[in-house]
């Protein structure tokens, strides 16, 4: 049938088409790797953050134990109360100087530490003041489990949550009672002497122009006395400063007994003193210290002392309108105080014996 035809078959050549590798699949391939790699980008980030999570997770961790750490081995006490003010915690430092225990006042009030000291407003402005976010700063004179008491500097912190709402309070507290201590005794010896307690020459000073001013506005008066320790440099010098201090102890005391608790004795230097008698005239101080020097007489027969104790004194008076100042007042008494001490001398020579 073929070779009827005028188709010339024999000259014909065949032809096949066969795409080449990746025509149809290339685009997909593309798609798979990016798919893959978008997999893979996305698990190397999940596995980042988690490393990283997990880095911040231990740091938190670890500073928590650290900053925990840190709090308990605080030599400052530390107290988180609730808003109610019911202790949460306390540390170490809280149980040893206070004495009690975390199990005994976890679930208390702060207030089993009060004293006295402070008055109801005192609490309520503290109260007031932390409530409304503010920080608080102040003393508190405390009571520890012993009954003794105790002086604190402390500072309570409200602390909030992200949306600045107060979730507690913590209370940071030093001991200071030390301190305190030695504050008082620093203003103690700045305004008396050290060896008699009497108020120093400085303070006794301010304390006669009270009295005058009290006067003038009273119309009442006082008597002003200078008084001086006989002989007081030659026991120093031939006994020494040991027995010279006894010598003055003495006298100081002797004096002490013997005016009311209405007058006053200052120290105005080493043998030197003033006696401010309320309410008294002159006639009448002379009288009283004419007392003492006999009190003193009996302490000369009946002590085993080496020598005399006796004073020279002189009495100034101090009225309403009368036109002189503390500075002249003292001087004048202590011109007096000179002339008895010179006519002292003359009459009774004053030996050490």
């Amino acid at each position: 049938m073929f070779a009827e035809s005028n188709l010339n078959i024999a000259s014909w050549s065949l032809a096949s088409f066969k795409p080449r590798e990746g025509f149809f699949y290339g685009a997909a391939s593309r798609w798979l790797f990016y798919i893959i790699f978008a997999v893979i980008l996305l698990l190397a980030i999940i596995i980042v953050l988690l490393l990283i999570n997990q880095f911040y997770r231990i740091k938190l961790e670890k500073d928590l134990r650290k900053f925990s750490k840190t709090v308990e081995q605080s030599p400052l006490s530390v107290i988180i109360t609730d808003l109610e003010g019911t202790i949460e915690y306390v540390n170490h430092s809280f149980e040893r100087i206070t004495g009690y225990q975390a199990e005994e006042v976890i679930g208390e009030n702060p207030s089993l530490l009060k004293t006295n000291e402070h008055s109801d407003a005192f609490y309520q402005e503290l109260w007031e003041a932390i409530t409304a976010g503010y920080t608080w700063e102040g003393e508190f004179y405390n009571q520890k489990k012993n009954g003794e008491c105790y002086w604190e500097e402390a500072k309570i912190t409200p602390l909030v949550d992200k949306n600045n709402r107060i979730e507690a309070f913590i209370a940071i507290k030093e001991d200071i009672t030390e301190e305190k201590q030695l504050k008082e005794k620093l203003e103690f010896f700045a305004e008396r002497d050290e060896l008699t307690n009497l108020y120093n020459r400085r303070i006794g000073t301010k304390l006669i122009k009270e009295h005058k001013r009290e006067a003038d506005k009273t119309n009442g008066s006082f008597s002003l006395a200078f008084v001086d320790i006989n002989n007081l440099k030659v026991v120093n010098d031939v006994y020494g400063h040991e027995v010279g201090d006894e010598l003055i102890v003495t006298v100081v005391e002797t004096i002490k007994e013997n005016i009311r608790s209405s007058d006053f004795i200052a120290r105005f230097g080493g043998d030197e003193f003033v006696i401010i008698f309320e309410d008294a005239r002159a006639n009448d101080a002379k009288t009283k210290l004419e007392n003492i020097q006999a009190e003193f007489e009996k302490i000369n027969q009946r002590e085993d002392y080496q020598y005399q104790v006796s004073i020279s004194y002189g009495v100034e008076e101090y009225f309403k309108d009368r036109e002189i100042s503390v500075d002249e007042l003292i001087s004048m008494a202590d011109g007096k105080m000179y002339k008895f001490k010179q006519k002292y001398k003359e009459e009774h020579d004053l030996p050490i014996r």
